[in-house]
Protein backbone atom coordinates (compact mmCIF):
# COMPACT_ATOMS: atom_id res chain seq x y z
CA UNK A 1 0.00 0.00 0.00
CA UNK A 2 2.76 2.32 0.70
CA UNK A 3 4.76 1.57 -2.16
CA UNK A 4 1.68 2.41 -4.58
CA UNK A 5 1.17 5.74 -2.81
CA UNK A 6 4.30 6.80 -3.24
CA UNK A 7 4.81 5.92 -7.11
CA UNK A 8 1.71 7.42 -8.00
CA UNK A 9 3.14 10.89 -5.92
CA UNK A 10 6.34 10.28 -7.95
CA UNK A 11 4.58 9.72 -11.26
CA UNK A 12 2.83 13.24 -10.70
CA UNK A 13 5.56 15.23 -9.76
CA UNK A 14 8.06 13.50 -12.74
CA UNK A 15 5.58 14.97 -15.23
CA UNK A 16 6.46 18.53 -16.29
CA UNK A 17 3.09 19.62 -16.86
CA UNK A 18 2.81 19.48 -12.81
CA UNK A 19 6.36 20.26 -11.83
CA UNK A 20 6.31 23.53 -14.27
CA UNK A 21 3.41 24.68 -12.40
CA UNK A 22 4.00 24.15 -9.29
CA UNK A 23 7.43 26.25 -9.55
CA UNK A 24 5.91 29.07 -11.40
CA UNK A 25 3.49 29.02 -8.42
CA UNK A 26 5.68 28.39 -5.58
CA UNK A 27 8.24 31.06 -7.17
CA UNK A 28 4.97 33.75 -7.25
CA UNK A 29 4.16 32.87 -3.63
CA UNK A 30 8.31 33.61 -2.83
CA UNK A 31 8.29 36.22 -4.56
CA UNK A 32 5.75 37.79 -3.49
CA UNK A 33 6.02 37.51 0.08
CA UNK A 34 9.85 39.19 -0.01
CA UNK A 35 8.64 41.91 -1.99
CA UNK A 36 6.13 42.78 0.72
CA UNK A 37 8.92 42.45 3.43
CA UNK A 38 10.77 44.65 1.38
CA UNK A 39 8.23 47.34 0.78
CA UNK A 40 7.35 47.27 4.61
CA UNK A 41 10.66 47.21 6.40
CA UNK A 42 12.42 49.25 4.24
CA UNK A 43 12.88 52.43 2.04
CA UNK A 44 11.16 51.21 -0.83
CA UNK A 45 8.29 52.72 -2.51
CA UNK A 46 5.07 50.97 -3.01
CA UNK A 47 5.07 53.13 -6.48
CA UNK A 48 7.58 50.53 -7.60
CA UNK A 49 5.37 47.64 -7.07
CA UNK A 50 4.25 47.02 -10.67
CA UNK A 51 8.00 46.67 -12.13
CA UNK A 52 8.39 44.05 -9.53
CA UNK A 53 5.37 42.27 -10.56
CA UNK A 54 6.89 42.35 -13.83
CA UNK A 55 10.17 40.72 -12.81
CA UNK A 56 8.02 38.36 -10.17
CA UNK A 57 6.59 36.96 -12.86
CA UNK A 58 9.13 36.74 -15.22
CA UNK A 59 11.12 34.88 -12.73
CA UNK A 60 8.61 32.84 -12.46
CA UNK A 61 7.88 31.88 -15.60
CA UNK A 62 11.65 31.36 -16.40
CA UNK A 63 12.10 29.28 -13.08
CA UNK A 64 8.79 27.16 -14.66
CA UNK A 65 9.89 26.60 -17.74
CA UNK A 66 13.37 25.73 -16.78
CA UNK A 67 11.69 22.90 -14.46
CA UNK A 68 9.72 21.42 -17.04
CA UNK A 69 12.36 21.60 -19.83
CA UNK A 70 14.51 19.40 -17.12
CA UNK A 71 11.95 16.96 -16.34
CA UNK A 72 10.66 16.27 -19.81
CA UNK A 73 14.00 16.08 -21.30
CA UNK A 74 13.05 17.00 -24.53
CA UNK A 75 11.20 19.69 -26.36
CA UNK A 76 12.17 22.30 -23.68
CA UNK A 77 10.54 25.05 -25.68
CA UNK A 78 7.63 23.10 -25.95
CA UNK A 79 7.15 21.88 -22.37
CA UNK A 80 8.35 25.42 -21.15
CA UNK A 81 6.00 27.89 -23.15
CA UNK A 82 3.00 25.73 -22.84
CA UNK A 83 4.06 26.90 -18.62
CA UNK A 84 3.99 30.35 -19.83
CA UNK A 85 0.61 29.76 -21.91
CA UNK A 86 -0.77 28.15 -18.60
CA UNK A 87 -0.20 30.62 -16.15
CA UNK A 88 -0.83 33.33 -18.39
CA UNK A 89 -4.50 31.85 -19.33
CA UNK A 90 -5.01 31.36 -15.70
CA UNK A 91 -4.47 34.71 -14.43
CA UNK A 92 -6.64 36.32 -17.36
CA UNK A 93 -9.31 33.72 -16.03
CA UNK A 94 -9.25 34.98 -12.82
CA UNK A 95 -9.07 38.66 -13.12
CA UNK A 96 -11.72 37.80 -15.82
CA UNK A 97 -13.78 35.53 -13.15
CA UNK A 98 -12.89 37.39 -9.83
CA UNK A 99 -12.47 41.23 -10.41
CA UNK A 100 -14.63 41.80 -13.57
CA UNK A 101 -11.82 43.27 -15.56
CA UNK A 102 -12.84 42.61 -19.12
CA UNK A 103 -10.19 40.87 -21.51
CA UNK A 104 -8.65 43.09 -23.50
CA UNK A 105 -5.84 42.98 -26.44
CA UNK A 106 -2.89 43.47 -24.42
CA UNK A 107 -3.99 39.85 -23.36
CA UNK A 108 -2.61 38.47 -25.94
CA UNK A 109 0.62 40.39 -25.84
CA UNK A 110 1.01 39.07 -22.48
CA UNK A 111 0.73 35.51 -23.44
CA UNK A 112 3.14 36.07 -25.86
CA UNK A 113 5.62 37.58 -23.49
CA UNK A 114 4.76 34.53 -21.09
CA UNK A 115 5.25 31.95 -23.51
CA UNK A 116 8.57 33.23 -24.62
CA UNK A 117 9.96 33.47 -21.36
CA UNK A 118 9.16 30.19 -20.28
CA UNK A 119 9.94 28.55 -23.27
CA UNK A 120 13.66 30.34 -22.90
CA UNK A 121 13.67 28.36 -19.42
CA UNK A 122 12.51 25.05 -21.15
CA UNK A 123 15.35 25.34 -23.95
CA UNK A 124 18.13 25.92 -21.08
CA UNK A 125 16.30 23.55 -18.67
CA UNK A 126 16.75 20.91 -21.52
CA UNK A 127 20.14 21.90 -22.81
CA UNK A 128 21.70 22.04 -18.87
CA UNK A 129 20.32 18.55 -17.84
CA UNK A 130 23.47 16.43 -16.52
Amino acid sequence: MKGSVYSKLKYKLSSPWIAGQLAIWFMVFLLSLISALLVTYSSLKTSSLTQMAYAMNGIALFAGGYTAGKKAGRKGWYFGGLQGCIYSLLLILIAFLGFDISVQSHAILFIGTAFLISAVGGILGVNLKK
